[in-house]
Order: structure tokens, then sequence, then C-alpha cells
């Protein structure tokens, strides 16, 4: 099915009908020189060397493809409009468009195959494994989907993940168009217990290798001989490149490029591309360029060294490079900031990134002030800027310390259950200064000491307020003899675990208070 799509496709002009209508952004643009239609009559305005680029297929296509007379050359390709927008969106520097099942990406991961969209397939597989890892979609649809596809890590993934199917669920009509050999193997695999969740011998190829590096493209490593413009860093390295990609990735080169030669300070002999002169170094265009020529987060290594995400960071914003820009901020977030929240704060402050201030302040609160102190990333910013992340700590602190704070044997007002045996019984002693001269544990020392780690780390509630530490302070030898306290454990086990849920909702919703106030915003 993949291989018959691309072979059908019409290598030749196609005129326009009264039928055909034009795509959406961003391939409604009219000056493009290539023109892609789609089965149901949508015409896709692209650029030739972006296709190109993207697709060994295409390119192949495009160099037999007679000349237009009076108009954009058009190649038509057998699939509908929806599938073909949510290919090309993979080709271009743009947003990647969301998948609500695996029956809407097939048809995507199909056509990409087809055309042999290295970069596209790349990242559909990421998100196919992901849903699936997540259990977000069915194992069972995801098999399907990938015998079908021929991807045979998936499908084996797949398997590992069905878990016990009962054999109703396997004469399904999702299995129909799959080779008979894959679905005999899904019955043997789902009946041998002792097989599922582990790799099974009769699933392994020599294919698999090949199938591995049909779908790992490699790095970008900008010394394309063709290429029409040379961007040259502040170390001397030259990074050769197309200006189209720069021109749709960022509208600072685009001005650029659209002034005379002599206008962009470009230099370079009569028979080489123009030279730029960049005040970047090269480590940090390496960081930056892939993002953007062409993008695939799922297949460019992002480091994660702070210094250099920010001068990558610094140097997108400077060119307007909006697409590698939020790449950039998303790994900054989701990767960086739990390990080393005080740094990416400093960062986000330096960068004016207000949204990722906030949230690596939230993650700040994991970590005790002298913790944060320590990061070498304070030093691009001033010291208001610490200030500013220290009192918000502080406040936080003292939010979440406060309700911890004990109430002499009752129960405080967020706890749904009311006062408990183990709060006020007499075989448990609620006075903190009893507590303090006898070393107690009782459910008064829990609360203290908890009360004590959050006002340091205010963040780290999830840790703190967990039911091993409220049980090993609560069931004393003194309550296991307690005629009252020892027939209720059993029901009071439910109650604790509850506690303890509703506390960390509690402090939550305190430090969010707290945050909400958090003056993190730039002026002006």
């Amino acid at each position: 099915m993949v291989a018959d799509q691309s072979e059908q496709a019409t290598s030749a002009e196609i005129p326009s009908t009264p039928t055909s209508r034009t795509a959406a952004w961003p391939f409604d643009d009219i000056e493009t020189d290539l023109i892609i239609r789609s089965s149901d009559g949508v015409d896709f305005h692209v650029l030739r060397k972006i296709m190109s680029i993207a697709s060994p297929n295409i390119k192949s296509r495009l160099a037999v493809l007679p000349s237009a007379v009076g108009g954009p050359q058009i190649l038509e390709i057998p699939t509908d409009s929806t599938t073909l927008d949510q290919l090309l969106r993979h080709c271009y520097p743009v947003d990647f468009p969301s998948f609500a099942h695996i029956e809407q990406l097939e048809p995507v991961l199909g056509l990409a195959m087809a055309y042999e969209i290295k970069l596209a397939v790349s990242v559909l597989t990421e998100r196919l494994r992901t849903n699936l890892n997540a259990s977000t979609w069915d194992a069972l649809r995801v098999y399907a989907c990938a015998c079908r596809l021929s991807l045979y890590s998936e499908k084996h993934l797949a398997l590992g993940m069905l878990g016990s199917r009962q054999a109703e669920d396997l004469d399904s009509p999702i299995f129909d168009n799959i080779a008979a050999t894959d679905y005999i193997q899904l019955i043997k695999y789902n009946r041998k217990p002792n097989t599922r969740g582990r790799p099974h011998s009769s699933f392994y190829s020599n294919k698999s290798a090949a199938d591995a590096s049909a779908v790992s493209p490699s790095r970008q490593t900008f010394d394309d001989p063709l290429a029409d413009v040379t961007l040259r860093s502040s170390d001397g390295v030259g990074f050769r490149l197309y200006k189209v990609m720069l021109s749709f990735s960022s509208p600072f080169f685009r001005a650029m490029f659209s002034l005379p030669q002599e206008a962009a300070h470009a230099t370079g002999g009569p028979s080489d591309p123009p030279v730029i002169d960049v005040s970047e170094r090269s480590p940090t265009l390496r960081d930056l360029l892939p993002l953007c020529y062409p993008p695939s987060p799922i297949d460019i290594p992002l480091t994660t060294n702070l210094d250099r995400l920010h001068d990558a960071l610094q140097a997108g914003l400077k060119y307007d490079m909006s697409a590698a820009v939020r790449v950039l901020c998303t790994h900054l977030v989701e990767v960086c900031a739990k390990p080393e929240p005080a740094g990416v704060y400093a960062i986000a402050r330096c960068l004016e990134l207000d949204d990722i201030a906030l949230e690596a302040a939230k993650l700040c609160l994991r970590q005790s002030l002298p913790e944060l102190e320590e990061s070498d990333q304070w030093r691009r910013v001033v010291a208001a800027d610490f200030c500013r992340l220290q009192r918000y700590h502080v406040a936080c602190g003292t939010s979440a310390a406060a309700v911890a704070v004990s109430l002499d044997g009752l129960a405080p007002s967020w706890y749904s259950h009311g006062t408990q045996s183990w709060m006020d019984c007499a075989c448990r002693p609620s006075s903190v200064v009893w507590f303090h001269r006898n070393g107690a544990k009782n459910w008064v020392g829990w609360m203290s000491s908890t009360a004590q780690k959050l006002r340091h780390r205010p963040g780290a509630a999830s840790s703190t307020t967990t039911l091993d530490t409220l049980w090993s302070f609560v069931v004393t030898e003194s309550s296991l003899k307690c005629p009252s306290c020892l027939p209720k454990l059993p029901a009071d086990l439910p109650k604790m675990q509850a506690f303890c849920d509703q506390m960390k909702a509690e402090i939550q919703r305190i430090i969010d208070q707290v945050r909400n106030s958090l003056e993190i915003h730039h002026e002006g």
C-alpha cells in the first residue's frame, strides 16, 4: 500500500481545473514555484527547494516534470487534502499537527513513507510510540497500523503492551486488511502467557536494522555545495544554507535577502554564494540552525547545557526564528528546568521569557534557597531578579508550613473526615511542648516535622506528606497497646491516606495563590 501511493503520482504538468481551490496557510502563497494538488482538488503552493530537501522521491519526480507555461508546475498526489496538509506541515518550519487517534496518524505516516520524507517518518513514528507507551492509544489498533505500514519495531512494542486479551477482542474488523501471518502471530502471542511483555522469537528478522536506518535521518551538516548563501560565524566557520529555508524561518533574513546584495553587506566571489557574517559563534549556530532547516525536534539531539541553550535562544530571538524558539523553550521547560530550576529561571529572566520564568520559579520550590544559590546562571541577571525569586520562595514556604500547623488534636478545616483517634487519643500526647521534651512520635510531631520541611522546600509536598511518614509517627508502641486505637487501625489507613492527599492539595492551593501574585513579568 505504501509503495503504490508514490508510484501513482502524476509526473507531469496538470492544468488547473475550475473545481480546484487553494489550501490554507502556509500553502496559499501564489508566488511559489510549485503546486501539489490533492485528489479532492486542493492546490498546495509550495517551494521546490523545500520539497526537494524534504523528499528525495519528489525531487526525482520534479527533475523530469515538464516546465510549466505561464505558471508554476503542478504535481498531483493521489491523497485527500487533509492528509496532504498534515504531511506538508512536517516539511515546513511550522507547528506540527496533532492527532487524536491512530486512525488519523496512519494515512499521514503512510504517505510520508511513500515519498521518503524521513523527518516526517521520524516525528510520526515517535508520536505513535509515545501515545502507545502512555496507553493513550489502544495497543491492538497500533499493532494493526504497524503491520500495514511494515513498522517492525512499533509492531513489536505494541505486542508487549497488549497484556491479556479475550479472544473476541482479536476478532475485530481492524485486522481485516493486515497480513494473515501477522494476525496468526498475534493470536499465538496472546495465547502464551509466558510471552507477554517480552520479545517473541518469531518477530525477529534481518530487516529490522534496515528499517531502523530508513527512518533515522542524519543531522544537517550544512555543507551542501548547491546552497545559495553562507552564514559565517564569528569564529570563522561557514554554514552553507538555502535562502528559502532561512527566509521562511526568519523574517529577519527574509528582509535581508529582499535588499540588493550590497545593502545586505554580503561578501563573496562572483561564482560563490554570498557570505553573511554573523556575531554568533559556530556552536550556537550548530544548536540553532537545525531547528529551522528543516525542523524536527524528534531527530535533533538538543543540548542540555544551559550556556549553549541560552546562546541559541538569544540568537533565535534576535533573528525572529519563532519555530526554533518554541522548540528550545519547550526543551528548556520540559527537560532542563526540573534538575536546574534556578538556572532556567535566570535564563528566562535574562531573555525576558516570562512564562518560562514563572514555571521555573514554581520548580525552584522543590529546592532550598541555599541549593538555588549554587547555580552559575545567576551571572546573567541582576540582584533584583534573585531577590524576587527569594521573596516568592519565602512566601510560599511560610504559607505551606502554615497548612501543617498543629491544632492541639483537632483536625484541620480542609480535612474531610474530621478529628480521628490517631489525632487526639490519650495514648498520643498532643502537646507540642511534651513532644519536644520527650521525643514522642505522634500526629503533632509529624505535623511539626512536615511544617519545618515545607518551610525550606515548599514545593516538596509530594515527598514529605506521604502515608509512610505519617504512619511512622502515629502508629507507636503505645497506640498498638491502646484498646481504643488498635481496633481502629485497619479503618484508619485509608483515612490517613486521604489526610495526606488532601494536605497536598491544600498546600498546592495555597502555593498557587502566592504564585499568582508573583510579579514575574517585565515592565513595559
